[in-house]
C-alpha cells in the first residue's frame, strides 16, 4: 500500500510540470486572442440525409475563414451554432484560415447566432506538417451583425454591415449630446433676446 503510494507521488511530481506548462499555454492563447469586427460573408448550415453540411465564409480585418464540414450530426449541436475545423472535430472538414497573412490549413472553430448577431473564434493550429508550432495556435474571437433567414432545410446568417466599435458609440453620443446642448443655448438665447426686444419696444410706446 505505501510502495503504491509513494509511486503516484512520485508520478504526480513528474506530470506536475506538464499540466503547469499545458496551463500556461491555455492562459495565453486566450488571454492574446484578438477580437474581429466581420464586414462581410455568411454561414450556412443545410440539412442533409447524413447529417449536415455547414459552411462558414467570413472576412474581417485581416481575418478570412473559408470552410465546409460535411456530414455532421445536427443533433449533437446547439440551435443557432455551427462548426468551422478541418482538426479535432470528429468530420469531413476542408478549408483555410488567414488572418495577418499567415495562413493555414488546420483549424478548429464553432460559433452561435441569433437574428441580427453572430459571434464565434477560430483557433489557427498550423498546417498539417507543423502542427502546433510557434506562433501557434493563435486564436481569434470574431463578431458580426446581419439577417438570419430559415427554411426548413436551411439556415443561413448573412453580415450586412459592421457592429460599431464601443469607441464609434461613445464618439457618437458624445457628439450628439454636444449638439443638443448647442441647441438649446441658442433657442435660450434666442428666447432671451426676444423678451428684451419686446421690453424696449414697450418702453419706447
Amino acid at each position: 500500500m505505501f510502495g503504491f503510494e509513494k509511486s503516484l507521488r512520485r508520478h504526480a511530481r513528474a506530470l506536475f510540470p506538464l499540466t503547469l506548462l499545458l496551463g500556461v499555454i491555455a492562459f495565453e492563447t486566450t488571454a492574446c486572442a484578438d477580437t474581429v469586427t466581420l464586414t462581410g460573408g455568411q454561414v450556412v448550415v443545410a440539412k442533409t440525409l447524413n447529417g449536415s453540411v455547414m459552411s462558414a465564409n467570413l472576412t474581417g480585418e485581416g481575418l478570412s475563414i473559408s470552410s465546409r464540414v460535411d456530414d455532421f450530426p445536427l443533433s449533437l449541436l446547439s440551435p443557432n451554432s455551427y462548426i468551422s475545423a478541418t482538426i479535432g472535430c470528429g468530420c469531413d472538414g476542408t478549408g483555410f484560415v488567414t488572418y495577418k497573412g499567415i495562413t493555414v490549413g488546420a483549424f478548429q472553430g464553432n460559433g452561435t447566432f441569433t437574428e441580427s448577431i453572430i459571434t464565434g473564434s477560430v483557433m489557427l493550429l498550423g498546417n498539417f506538417s507543423n502542427l502546433g508550432q510557434p506562433p501557434f495556435p493563435i486564436t481569434v474571437n470574431y463578431v458580426g451583425a446581419g439577417v438570419l433567414e430559415r427554411t426548413p432545410t436551411r439556415t443561413t446568417f448573412t453580415i450586412t454591415y459592421p457592429v460599431p466599435e464601443p469607441g464609434s458609440l461613445l464618439l457618437l453620443a458624445t457628439s450628439l449630446a454636444g449638439a443638443v446642448a448647442a441647441l438649446r443655448r441658442r433657442s435660450k438665447r434666442t428666447w432671451s433676446e426676444a423678451r428684451a426686444s419686446g421690453a424696449e419696444t414697450s418702453s419706447g410706446s
